[in-house]
């Protein structure tokens, strides 16, 4: 048992926050963590998730639109040139926020991920995250891998190794941040060791994500929250039952309570 530790499965998410009437409905809801996509449309940041090349809300107003709330934001960068022109934007935002802003962008190849016309090279990464880091003292790097559909199931040891050398390089300043690891659900499992390593060497955490009809059933992620500290896996969920698998750790705790 974890005791007094922080779990990460209580914090609520809401999911692809990405048009005005998404914005309303989750500023009005119990989600404490709003998580948002940026693309960039005629040189603008803008809210949308690729393939959409079109938007009804820019970065700048979603951020007006949240600064009065006690909502967190998650803010997932399609592309580095999404994450260079919005980095003021986010740091005037941040400077009235206690919250955290959470920065999320893939960074490295992961699995089934044989590279991309267009991706950024290593050196591009490093140096935006760099420009994060050094301007959001309390921000959360949220960094992930570009993964495919294909034979690869897991996270290996060398896509662990490569993100570890690539989060060290990020913080060479010096200034440590909290960081955690975005992952497919389907992939956690076979993955556990590799995961547990980062997660030890960094102090961070895994935020695990699904995709519809992947599969992903309340019972592995028990098994996966069995396999880890309850302040390492957070739960950014859309088609797994949240409700139900909140319910199923409670009745863990107290059946440990009477033990």
């Amino acid at each position: 048992m974890d005791g007094d530790v922080f779990d990460a499965s209580t914090v609520v998410w809401a999911h692809g926050v990405n048009s005005s009437h998404a914005l309303d409905l989750a500023l009005q809801d119990e989600a404490a963590i709003l998580e948002a996509d940026v693309i960039v449309i005629e040189g603008v940041p803008m809210m949308g998730h690729p393939p959409s090349t079109q938007s009804d809300i820019s970065l700048a107003t979603w951020l007006e639109k949240v600064k009065p709330s006690s909502k967190a934001v998650k803010l997932d960068f399609k592309t580095v040139e999404a994450a260079r022109l919005s980095l003021a934007l986010v740091t005037a935002f941040s400077a009235h926020k206690v919250e955290p802003v959470w920065i999320n962008s893939d960074v490295l190849p992961g699995p089934n991920y044989s590279g991309e016309a267009g991706a950024p090279s290593r050196d591009d990464v490093v140096s935006v995250l760099q420009a994060y880091a050094r301007s959001l003292p309390s921000c959360v790097l949220s960094l992930g891998w570009w993964v495919r559909t294909g034979p690869v199931t897991a996270i290996t040891w060398e896509m662990v190794s490569a993100m570890y050398d690539l989060y060290a390089d990020v913080e060479a300043d010096g200034v440590k941040h909290r960081v955690t690891f975005p992952v497919p659900a389907r992939l956690v499992l076979p993955s556990v060791g590799p995961l547990r390593w980062l997660v030890a060497k960094t102090g961070g955490s895994i935020t695990l994500f699904d995709r519809r009809d992947d599969g992903t059933t309340v019972t592995d992620l028990l098994v996966v929250r069995s396999r880890f500290r309850v302040n390492q896996v957070y739960y950014d969920m859309t088609f797994v039952d949240m409700g139900r698998l909140r319910t199923e750790i409670w009745k863990t705790s107290q059946n440990c309570n009477k033990l």
